[in-house]
């Protein structure tokens, strides 16, 4: 089949998103789109609410994530392990030549811009960096270790997280 000028069979896409469906669980649902297939996941796997709330949540950690609630916190999380999924999606796509260059250091530049700025990504990160791994772990680390927020509200303190070592 072919859509919008991409011939379906040879056109596939791996969507960065939330964990899998728990056991038992309804498995995610692929849908053609421009010529691709995403995962649609079932409603409240990935539920992080609606637009306005979420913005609000999200820019509330990256500033002061202790100020906000257990769930808000919990939001804010997913989020965020959206966001470094992608950056580690598109680490190993450079690095086995799937995408271009100009691709991967406009990505790269704006993930270590937000590590640099927003310093409740280092909770963050203190709290996920195990679902990640190396080489890409130890490259986040590095960034958190360089970053100018590092002791502000939010980030982590280096002997609480091991990222100094």
């Amino acid at each position: 089949m072919t859509v919008h000028g991409h011939d379906e069979r040879k056109a596939t896409a791996t969507a960065v998103g939330p964990a899998a469906p728990a056991v038992g669980a309804e498995k995610p649902r692929r849908v053609p789109l421009a010529g691709a297939s995403l995962p649609v996941w079932p409603a409240g796997v990935a539920d992080t609410g609606d637009n306005a709330s979420l913005a609000s949540v999200v820019g509330a950690g990256y500033a002061m994530p202790e100020g906000l609630s257990p769930p808000d916190w919990a939001r804010f999380s997913a989020y965020s392990f959206m966001q470094f999924n992608a950056w580690e999606y598109f680490f190993y796509q450079f690095h086995d030549g799937s995408i271009p260059k100009e691709l991967w250091a406009g990505a790269d530049a704006t993930f270590k811009d937000m590590v640099r700025t927003k310093p409740g990504l280092g909770r963050f990160w203190a709290e996920a960096r195990i679902s990640f791994d190396e080489p890409f772990r130890s490259i986040v680390d590095r960034e958190f270790d360089a970053s100018p927020v590092a002791g502000q509200p939010g980030a982590p303190a280096p002997q609480a997280t091991g990222l100094h070592t």
